[in-house]
C-alpha cells in the first residue's frame, strides 16, 4: 500500500495539548460574560483551527466570525463587519491573525487576540471563495466567483498581482509551503500554478472531468492532491506535470473532503448530514461520525489527525475525537431566538416570544424572569399585553391564540384559528377583542371574554403577516404576502385604502401616536414613512440599509427606531425634518422592538435568544435578558453584575483580557441582584 504525506496546513492544525488542564489563574481582575451566546444564529459555512491548535475559527451565513478557545471549550471573541455571507477563513502561521472572505467581495484581517479589524481589502471581483495566507506571512490570496484571483502584500496591503487565466470561479488558493508558489483550483476543472514573485502562470493540470474543489501540497513540495465533484482524487507531480494517482471515491457536489494529515485516511460530508472516514488507499470505510441536523458546509483535520472539526446548516460547530470515534465538543446555542416582545402599560414587565414554544415574562424593573408560558406546539411568532396588563396573548404555528393571566401565568383560554397558523397579534384599544392575521389569508377579531370571532376582514389574497392598531383604534393596518398593505376603518369595517407594491410585502409596521404617519418594512429590508391622510410614501428612510427587520415608533412621536438582521438599531428623529442617528447594537437580528411608554428605553428581541434593554437618551445598553433551553435565566448588566436563577451559572464565564475562566470565582462579587435591580431602576 503507498502511504502520501501532506503537510501542516494551517486551515487544519489542533495539538493535542489543546486539552490539557491550565494550572490555577486569579481571576480577580476577570469580569462576568454570558458564554451561550455564542453558537451562531444561522448555518456554519467555515471552519478552520489555528496553527497553535489552540483555537477555532468559523464562520457564518449571517456575516459572523466567531473565535472558540478549544481547551476551555469556551468562546472568545465575536467578530463583525462583513454584510455577506462568510464563505472563507484562515489563520496566519503564528495564528495572531485571521484572514476571512465573504459574498460582499471583501477580504478583512482581524486581530485574533482582540478581535478587532486591522484592514480592510475590498477586491472588487464578487464573491471571496477562498483566502489564504502564505506561510512567511509575507502575502495574502483571494480566489473569487469571478474566475480570477488576487495576490496582496501584507506589509503595504497593497494588490500586487491579479491572477488571470481560469475560465470559471476559482474554488480554493493554497500557497507552497516556501511561499513561492501559489496552487489554484477551479470550477473549470483546471488546477493552475502560480509564481508569487511574478504573478506568472507556470502549470495549468487536466484531467478532472467536474469542477475541482480542493487542492494541497504533499510533504515533498513537488506534489500535490485534489478533489473534485466528478467523484475522484488525485494526486499529481507539480515537476513532472502529470498525474500519478487517481481513486474514486463518492460525495455529493460541493459536499466538503479532505485528507488527513498523514494522507491514510479521507473524511467527507454525507447528504445524510454525517461524516465518514475512509482509508484512503483502500476506500474502507472506518468509522462514520453522526451529530449534525442539517447539511455539512465545512470540515477539517487537526494535524496529528486526531481531531476534526466540522460546521453546518445546523448552527452549530463539532469537534470530534477521531482517535477515539467520538464528539469531542459542540459549540451550539443554548438559547432560542426571540421572536416577538410587547411591554406593559406601566412599563414594569415585558412578555417575549420564543422559536422554542415557550414565552417569557420578566420584570424589567427587578432585572428577574416571572415566569414561563407552556402550551403551544410550535414557534411562537407573536405576542401582545392587555391595555391593563393583566391578560398575556401568544399565538404561533399550532394554529392557536392563547390567553394568560400575566400574575399567575395560569391559561385562561385557547381560541383554534381554523387549523392555520397565527403570524400576528394585537389587542384593541379597549383590550376586549384581539385581532389576528394568519396563514390563511385572514384577519379575524375574537372576543376575549368568550373566545368566539367576532368578524372578518376579507381582502387579502394571500397569508397576512402583520396586523397593528393606529393609537386612536380608529384604523388597522394590515399586509399581506399578497404584496398589499390595507387599512381599515374598525368601526365599518371597510377598507378605507390599499397599496399593492410590485416587488415585495410588508413584515413590520408602526403608527405614529399622532395617527399622521405610518412606517412600515418590507421583505426586502426597505424602510418606508407613509402619510397617512395622503396615503403614499412620503420618504424612503435608511435608503442605504436593506436589512431592516422592524421598526417602532416612539409614543411621543419624537423618533422612530428600526431593526436590521445585522443586530444595528438606527434611530430618526422627527423635528424640522427628519434626521438619522445610530449607536446601539444587540450583537444579532433584531426581530422585534418597543419602546418603553415613558419613551426613556427601547427592549429588542433578537435571533440569539437575548432581549436587551437600552437607554434611549444615552444609546447604551442597560441591562441583557436571557432565557435558555432548559429554563434557566440570566440578566446581566454591561459591567457584569448580573441576576440569575439557581442553575444557571454554568452559562456564565470570567475574562479577563483573552482569558477565559469559571465564574465561581467572581460570582461572590459580580451576582448583585441588588445591583442589578438598581440600575435597571435608573439608580
Amino acid at each position: 500500500m503507498m502511504k502520501y504525506f501532506l503537510p501542516i496546513i494551517c486551515s487544519s492544525i489542533l495539538f493535542i495539548s489543546c486539552i490539557s488542564v491550565a494550572p490555577k489563574q486569579d481571576t480577580s481582575k476577570a469580569v462576568p460574560r454570558l458564554n451561550t451566546l455564542s453558537g451562531h444564529d444561522d448555518a456554519v459555512t467555515a471552519v478552520v483551527f489555528s496553527p497553535d491548535g489552540k483555537l477555532i475559527a468559523s464562520g457564518s451565513r449571517n456575516f459572523i466570525i466567531r473565535l472558540w478557545d478549544v481547551s476551555s471549550k469556551r468562546e472568545l471573541k465575536r467578530m463583525k463587519g462583513h454584510i455577506g455571507e462568510i464563505l472563507s477563513i484562515a489563520f496566519s502561521s503564528d495564528s495572531t491573525k485571521l484572514l476571512s472572505g465573504s459574498t460582499d467581495g471583501r477580504i478583512l484581517l482581524w486581530d485574533t487576540k482582540s478581535g478587532e479589524r486591522i484592514f480592510q481589502l475590498a477586491t472588487g471581483f464578487g464573491d471571496v471563495l477562498s483566502v489564504a495566507f502564505s506561510p512567511d506571512g509575507k502575502y495574502l490570496a483571494a480566489g473569487s466567483g469571478n474566475n480570477s484571483i488576487k495576490l496582496f502584500d501584507t506589509a503595504t496591503n497593497l494588490e500586487l498581482f491579479r491572477l488571470t487565466g481560469h475560465t470559471d470561479k476559482v474554488n480554493s488558493v493554497v500557497f507552497s509551503p516556501d511561499s513561492k508558489s501559489l496552487l489554484s483550483a477551479s470550477s473549470d476543472k483546471t488546477i493552475r500554478l502560480w509564481d508569487v514573485a511574478s504573478g506568472n502562470e507556470q502549470l495549468v493540470l487536466n484531467g478532472h472531468q467536474g469542477p475541482v474543489d480542493s487542492i494541497g501540497f504533499l510533504t515533498d513540495k513537488t506534489s500535490i492532491y485534489s478533489i473534485s465533484d466528478d467523484n475522484t482524487v488525485k494526486l499529481w507531480d507539480v515537476t513532472a506535470r502529470k498525474e500519478t494517482k487517481s481513486f474514486s471515491r463518492e460525495h455529493a457536489a460541493g459536499t466538503p473532503i479532505t485528507f488527513s494529515p498523514d494522507s491514510l485516511q479521507l473524511l467527507s460530508a454525507s447528504t445524510n448530514t454525517s461524516l465518514e472516514l475512509t482509508d484512503s488507499a483502500t476506500g474502507t470505510r472506518e468509522a462514520v461520525f453522526s451529530g449534525h441536523d442539517g447539511k455539512i458546509n465545512s470540515i477539517a483535520f487537526s494535524p496529528d489527525g486526531n481531531f476534526a472539526v466540522s460546521g453546518g446548516d445546523d448552527k452549530t460547530v463539532r469537534v470530534w475525537d477521531v482517535k477515539n470515534r467520538e464528539v469531542y465538543h459542540v459549540f451550539k446555542r443554548e438559547t432560542m431566538p426571540n421572536t416577538s416582545v410587547a411591554v406593559s402599560q406601566d412599563g414594569n414587565f415585558i412578555i417575549v416570544g420564543k422559536e422554542n414554544a415557550v414565552s417569557s415574562i420578566w420584570d424589567i424593573k427587578k432585572g428577574a424572569e416571572l415566569l414561563k408560558l407552556t402550551g403551544h406546539a410550535g414557534i411562537i411568532r407573536t405576542v401582545a399585553l392587555s391595555p391593563d396588563a393583566k391578560i398575556a396573548a401568544t399565538a404561533g404555528d399550532d394554529a392557536t391564540i392563547r390567553l394568560w393571566e400575566t400574575e399567575t401565568g395560569k391559561e385562561i383560554k385557547t381560541i383554534k384559528n381554523n387549523s392555520s397558523r397565527v403570524n400576528s397579534i394585537t389587542f384593541s384599544i379597549d383590550g376586549k377583542a384581539i385581532v389576528s392575521g394568519s396563514e390563511d389569508n385572514a384577519v379575524r377579531f375574537w372576543d376575549i371574554e368568550t373566545g368566539k370571532q367576532q368578524r372578518e376582514l376579507k381582502g387579502h389574497a394571500a397569508p397576512v403577516v402583520c396586523v397593528v392598531f393606529s393609537h386612536n383604534g380608529i384604523l388597522l393596518a394590515t399586509s399581506s404576502k399578497d404584496n398589499s398593505l390595507k387599512l381599515w376603518n374598525t368601526e365599518t369595517g371597510k377598507n378605507v385604502f390599499t397599496s399593492n407594491s410590485n416587488t415585495t410585502y410588508v413584515v413590520s409596521a408602526a403608527f405614529s401616536s399622532d395617527g399622521i404617519h405610518l412606517a412600515t418594512v418590507t421583505a426586502n429590508g426597505r424602510l418606508y414613512l407613509w402619510d397617512i391622510l395622503k396615503q403614499k410614501i412620503v420618504e424612503e428612510l435608511n435608503s442605504a440599509v436593506r436589512s431592516n427587520r422592524s421598526v417602532c415608533f416612539s409614543t411621543d412621536k419624537v423618533s422612530l427606531v428600526a431593526g436590521t438582521a445585522g443586530g444595528d438599531l438606527n434611530f430618526f428623529q422627527f423635528n424640522s425634518e427628519i434626521t438619522q442617528s445610530s449607536g446601539l447594537f444587540a450583537n444579532s437580528g433584531i426581530n422585534d422592538i418597543v419602546y418603553s411608554p415613558d419613551n426613556k428605553y427601547l427592549i429588542s428581541a433578537a435571533d440569539d435568544g437575548t432581549t436587551h434593554l437600552f437607554d434611549v437618551k444615552t444609546k447604551k445598553e442597560i441591562a441583557k435578558f436571557v432565557s435558555y433551553r432548559d429554563g434557566e435565566w440570566v440578566v446581566m448588566t454591561p459591567d457584569g453584575y448580573f441576576n440569575a436563577s439557581e442553575n444557571a451559572f454554568k452559562y456564565i464565564d470570567a475574562i479577563e483580557e483573552n482569558n477565559v475562566y469559571p465564574v465561581e470565582g467572581v460570582k461572590e462579587k459580580y451576582l448583585k441582584p441588588d445591583i442589578v435591580a438598581g440600575q435597571l431602576g435608573g439608580e
